[in-house]
C-alpha cells in the first residue's frame, strides 16, 4: 500500500499535478492514522482482555482465601461457644454447691486457664494490594469492610489472648501441674478433689468471669467477620456469573 501510494505521488510529480498530488498525501496521511487507531484499538482490546483474564483469576483467589477463611472461623466460633460453655458451668457449680457432677469429672481434658486461641485471615494477608487488581466497586467496598472487621476481630482476640497468659498462668500451675502425658503413670492423673477445688476457688471463679467477657466479645468479632466473609463470596460468585466484567 505505501508503495503504492509512493509510486503515484512520483508520477504526479513528475506531470506536475500538485493539487492532486495534494489530494493523494492527504489520503495517504488520513489511512496512516487510521492504521494507527486500528493499532491502538487492538492494542487496547489485548490489554483490556488480559486485565479481564487477570482478574477472573485475581477473584478465583479471592473466593479460595474466603472459603480457608470461613472454615477456619466456624471452628474458632465453635472453640469460643465451648470456652463460654465451660466458663458458664464453672460458674453455676460454684454458685450451686454441687460437689458431684460429671462435668467437674471431665474437666481436666478441657479446660486450660492459659491456652489462648489462633487467628489470621487468609484474604487480609495475601492481598494487601486488591485494588491494584479489582475495578468493581461492590468488591472493593466488599474487601474493605472485610479488613475493617478484622481490625476489631485481631484486637478481640489479642486482649482475650492477653488477658489468659496475665492471670491464668498461676490457675494452670496450681491446678494443671499434674496433667498427665504419655509418659505418666496412671496414679499421676489430676484426681477429682484438684477440680473440686478448682470450682471453690474464687479467684479461678472471678478469672473465668473476665476470661467470659474477653471471649464472649470475640465471639461477637468472629461472627462479624463471618458474615462480612459470606456476603463478599456472594457478590464473587455473582460477579463471576454475570458477563459485565468481559
Amino acid at each position: 500500500m505505501i508503495k503504492f501510494f509512493r509510486n503515484i505521488r512520483k508520477a504526479m510529480i513528475n506531470q506536475n499535478r500538485a493539487s492532486q498530488y495534494l489530494f493523494y498525501a492527504i489520503g495517504e496521511i488520513v489511512l496512516v492514522v487510521i492504521g494507527i487507531l486500528i493499532a491502538l484499538q487492538i492494542n487496547n482490546w489485548n490489554e483490556l482482555r488480559k486485565g479481564s483474564i487477570a482478574e477472573d483469576k485475581y477473584v478465583n483467589n479471592l473466593i479460595q482465601d474466603l472459603k480457608n477463611d470461613l472454615e477456619f472461623y466456624n471452628s474458632r466460633k465453635a472453640y469460643l461457644e465451648r470456652n463460654l460453655s465451660i466458663y458458664n458451668t464453672f460458674i453455676y457449680l460454684s454458685k450451686a454447691d454441687i460437689q458431684d457432677s460429671i462435668w467437674q469429672k471431665t474437666m481436666p481434658l478441657i479446660l486450660s486457664f492459659e491456652r489462648g486461641m489462633a487467628f489470621q485471615s487468609a484474604l487480609v494477608e495475601n492481598n494487601p494490594d486488591f485494588r491494584a487488581f479489582i475495578n468493581n466497586p461492590e468488591i472493593i467496598e466488599g474487601i474493605k469492610k472485610l479488613h475493617f472487621d478484622y481490625e476489631y476481630l485481631e484486637k478481640a482476640i489479642s486482649k482475650s489472648n492477653e488477658v489468659k497468659e496475665m492471670f491464668g498462668f498461676e490457675l494452670d500451675k496450681r491446678y494443671f501441674q499434674r496433667i498427665p502425658n504419655e509418659y505418666d503413670d496412671s496414679d499421676k492423673k489430676p484426681k477429682y478433689v484438684d477440680y473440686q477445688l478448682a470450682v471453690n476457688d474464687e479467684e479461678v471463679i472471678n478469672t473465668l468471669g473476665i476470661f467470659r467477657n474477653t471471649d464472649n466479645n470475640s465471639l461477637i468479632q468472629v461472627d462479624k467477620f463471618r458474615n462480612s466473609t459470606s456476603s463478599l463470596m456472594a457478590i464473587l460468585e455473582e460477579w463471576k456469573e454475570t458477563d459485565n466484567h468481559d
